[in-house]
Parts: structure tokens; sequence; C-alpha cells
């Protein structure tokens, strides 16, 4: 490769440090770099990174794993390879340590990687609106503490109903996230799969269910029986863009078929990184 793509998060690189490390190391190894960094992210960052995504080969991220989602669900169209430079907390997601930074320029230069595809889901709302998650989707309440019901139907016929504060729905990338806390199992994430999993559930039998990539799932939302509806429903993707959803109303949730792909340098196995990441 020799034709890249940085984007740095400025909340977490301050002045893009890091970022301009990465570009003089490429400088340094004759290949060339565009540098975008942005605080807030919203469609004016989107428009300029899909405008400067279209002469490189791969994208650099420097963030941490919602830096990496944010720029893959941006530039996804382009199906470009993407990797990330850790400077959050967690970096799960994330290839490259800081103090790596230049071995691994190396490596992107005289093309020793491979490229890992993770599925991704699309939440489909009944008024044709759509959106891409790498992680989940995930339909909560906010406001008063009290509970909903979700109403889950897979390929037409009603699955369960569960009442509690919302519900997962997970791809195995996004396993180890929000799926994970609220009790779903971890799935090594270069598998196909979806994961829906109930968030604090008022019930003693509510467990995760783990359903086929072709499976079509509805989500009906309503308030708990015998309340009168607050308006305070909503569906994130990915923990980050939230849209309200009307009570009696389907979101329709499907594996998308569009993919990221993720360059990996190393060749740490899933339970060798998990363990690294997540272990005590």
């Amino acid at each position: 490769m020799r034709a890249f793509l940085i984007v740095a998060n400025l909340n977490k690189d301050t002045n893009a440090f890091v970022a301009n490390k990465v570009k003089e190391a490429i400088a340094r190894n004759n290949a060339v770099a565009n540098l975008v960094s942005y605080d807030v992210f919203d469609n004016k960052d989107v428009k300029l990174i899909k405008k400067s995504a279209k002469e490189v080969e791969a994208v650099i991220v420097v963030g941490g794993d919602g830096t990496l989602i944010r720029t893959a669900r941006a530039i996804n169209s382009l199906k470009l390879p993407i990797i990330g430079v850790n400077t959050g907390h967690l970096g799960y997601l994330c290839e490259i340590d800081r103090e790596r930074v230049e071995q691994a320029v190396k490596s992107l230069v005289n093309d020793e990687f491979s490229i890992e595809e993770r599925m991704m889901l699309k939440g489909e709302f009944e008024d044709g609106v759509s959106r891409l998650s790498l992680n989940d989707v995930v339909i909560y309440r906010s406001g008063e503490l009290r509970t909903i019901s979700t109403d889950v139907y897979v390929d037409d016929q009603l699955l369960t109903t569960i009442n509690g504060d919302g519900v997962v729905v997970s791809t195995p990338t996004g396993s180890t996230g929000y799926s994970m806390s609220c009790g779903g199992p971890i799935i090594d994430p270069s598998s196909e799969m979806i994961v829906l999993t109930p968030c604090a559930s008022h019930s003693l039998r509510s467990r995760s269910i783990v359903l086929k990539p072709e499976s079509k799932i509805e989500i009906m939302v309503r308030d708990h029986a015998g309340y009168a509806y607050s308006g305070d429903i909503h569906v994130s993707f990915d923990g980050e863009e939230s849209m309200r959803i009307a009570e009696g109303s389907r979101l329709k949730i499907i594996a998308a078929e569009e993919k990221v792909r993720l360059i990996r340098l190393k060749k740490t196995g899933f339970l060798e990184l998990l363990y690294k990441k997540l272990g005590d």
C-alpha cells in the first residue's frame, strides 16, 4: 500500500499528535497520506472523510473503538480496508498500539497484513429509513424508571416478549460490548450470527438467543401494560445515533450486505486478545 487516509479523533488524540507521527512514519517509508481530524463528527466531517478517502488504498484511524466504528460506517460504500491506532481506553477493535506505529506502518507499506471481514446489521424503519451498525442495535427506554415491552418476531413468527429495559441485537463483533454487559455470550468476531440479549429483563427465565445470519428480526415496541405511552423509547446504532420510536411501530433488523474490512497485522488469536483486553 502506498496511499493512506488518516482520520484523527481530537478528543482522543490531542492536537493530532499521534496522527502526525503516523503521517511522518508513512512519509519515511516512501508512501503518502492525507490527514483529516475532527472533534464532533458531524455531517460535514463525514462528507470530508468520504471525499478524502476516494484516492487512497486504506484508512488509518487514530482514536478508540468508537472512532473506528464511526469511520467504518462513513466510508463503508468505498469498501476500503481500515485499521485503528488505539489512543482510547480498551481499544478492542484497534490493532495498533501508539508505541508500535513505526513497525505497523512498515508492515502496511510492505503489504504484510491480512484482511478480516466483519458482518454488519441493517436496521430498517417502517418509513424506509435505514441505518447500519457494526456492533449492535439497541432498543431501550429513557426517562422514567419503568419497564417497556418488546415483541420479538423472527422470520414473521413471534419468538418472545421481553419486559425490561429493552433488547440488544448484536453482531459477533459487538458481543464483547453492551451485549456482554447484559449477560450475552462472547462470540468469535470472525463468525456470522445475530445475538438477541434482553436488557435487565423482568423475568427469571430470560436468556440470550443466537440466530443464524439469514434471520429476519422484527421488534415491536410498547410501554409495559398498564402505562400510557410516554414517548421515551429509542433505538441506537453502535451506541451513538439515537432515534425515537413510536409505540406500536416495528423495526426490522437483518444482516447487512455491506461488510467492514479490518486490517490485521498480528497473528494474535481471538481468545488471546480477549484475555489481554478483558482479563482481570
